[in-house]
């Protein structure tokens, strides 16, 4: 409740214990591996539900927007505090990537007008502070958003990840009127994975052909790989990664 949350709310301070012993080796070892190093965590919405419940979350929303407005204050300046807490350590990042889930198989769980009065300004919030510091801003959030991209682009986010196919998300029909603003990280249907290799190659053929024009397209799947996709389907998919993702020399 609100009032728990006053109580409690003194837990979301910063102290170096919330960042692990073994952080700082294993980004020393991902640089001496060359590679890309990415600050990631969740947002606002989505461990909000986590704190009070996802139900109790989209009431207080629309009967209690200053409760709602505290947390997502706090959790997002969570986010910055540990992101400098990681810099004082000596760890530098090549981009942020932040997680929140705003919609389910239909559509978004919220609107585009609540999601502009109350989530909108955190966004913004975070894009423009890696933006700032010359990073960009990618955002995971599952189910079908489509609604709300336009809204994602006015706060900064750079990247979307995963574009879900099965919410009904589509790359090749994403590409025209928002890929010369937006990377498109994923949208390669999991279930089709599972398929045949004429299933697999359809996929992510025509997905990838359409979506590399003019580049700002990465691969990935939509969702987690299920258990029903082989090692060797896998590797095929790969192999059809390599052979549509290439650009003619």
């Amino acid at each position: 409740t609100a009032d728990d949350w006053q109580q409690h709310k003194h837990r979301m301070a910063y102290d170096d214990g919330r960042i692990a012993e073994s952080t700082l080796a294993t980004y020393q070892t991902a640089r001496e591996r060359d590679q890309y190093v990415i600050y990631s965590g969740h947002a606002c919405f989505h461990p909000t539900w986590a704190k009070i419940g996802m139900e109790q979350e989209l009431m207080a929303m629309v009967e209690r927007p200053d409760f709602i407005t505290d947390l997502f204050t706090a959790q997002t300046q969570l986010m910055i505090d540990i992101y400098e807490g990681m810099c004082r350590m000596g760890m530098e990042f090549d981009a942020a990537w932040f997680f929140d889930d705003l919609g389910w198989t239909a559509a978004p769980l919220i609107s585009p007008e609540m999601y502009r009065e109350l989530v909108f300004p955190h966004h913004k919030r975070l894009c423009d502070y890696f933006g700032d510091r010359n990073l960009k801003t990618i955002l995971h959030s599952d189910g079908n958003i489509g609604p709300l991209i336009p809204h994602f682009l006015d706060a900064g986010f750079a990247a979307l990840h995963p574009l879900e196919a099965k919410a009904g998300l589509d790359v090749r029909t994403l590409k025209e009127p928002y890929g010369d603003r937006l990377v498109f990280f994923g949208n390669i249907d999991a279930r089709r994975l599972s398929g045949t290799r004429e299933e697999i190659e359809e996929e992510i053929g025509t997905k990838i052909s359409a979506a590399k024009e003019g580049g700002g397209y990465i691969y990935h799947s939509d969702h987690s790989v299920p258990s029903s996709v082989s090692f060797s389907d896998y590797c095929f998919a790969i192999e059809m990664v390599k052979k549509y993702g290439k650009y003619d020399d």
